[in-house]
């Protein structure tokens, strides 16, 4: 009976480490997007539609990509395009703050110059970089705690129980 009332909250507790490293994986793939999209943006402006299938083609998050200029030959607008690409890749395992700086860059992408559009990509990877490297020290910070509350949690409940 102690392992199962220790082994649950265990089990919730990595769950939770799951979930934290999800974000942080598609964290970095939207970061490489918008690398990539720098890198296409710095030697020619193709229209969005030919920049997320050369993003296809290179293999740069291939499913979000793919639905995003699916969306985009469909008649959708950029913005309501990288939304659904962000449904498909997971964007319930982001926080508000990520999601609303998500939203704000498909709101502003390819409003203004080449240049502006550079700049907006170079913000985002940094965004992204630095929403990995908090998910990383909390994870750190925290993940003995996660582990050793569920421990205990589960001990309690079975002295509760016995």
């Amino acid at each position: 009976m102690l392992i199962a009332c220790c082994c649950f909250p265990c089990v919730l507790a990595m769950l939770r480490f799951v979930k934290i490293y999800k974000a942080i994986e598609l964290l970095k793939n939207l970061k490489q997007v918008n690398e990539q999209i720098n890198f296409i943006l710095s030697g020619s402006a193709p229209d969005a539609v030919v920049l997320f299938r050369a993003l296809c083609d290179r293999n740069v998050f291939p499913a979000f990509c793919l639905r995003v200029s699916e969306n985009l030959l469909s008649g959708a607008t950029f913005s309501e395009s990288w939304i659904n690409g962000l449904e498909v890749a997971g964007i319930d395992l982001l926080s508000a703050t990520e999601k609303e700086e998500f939203l704000s860059f498909a709101d502003s992408f390819g409003l203004g110059s080449i240049e502006e559009q550079i700049r907006l990509c170079n913000r985002f990877a940094q965004f992204s970089e630095k929403a990995i490297s908090e998910r990383k020290m909390n994870l750190a910070k925290n993940g003995k705690l996660y582990l050793s509350g569920s421990l205990l949690f589960g001990a309690f409940i079975f002295v509760l129980l016995y």
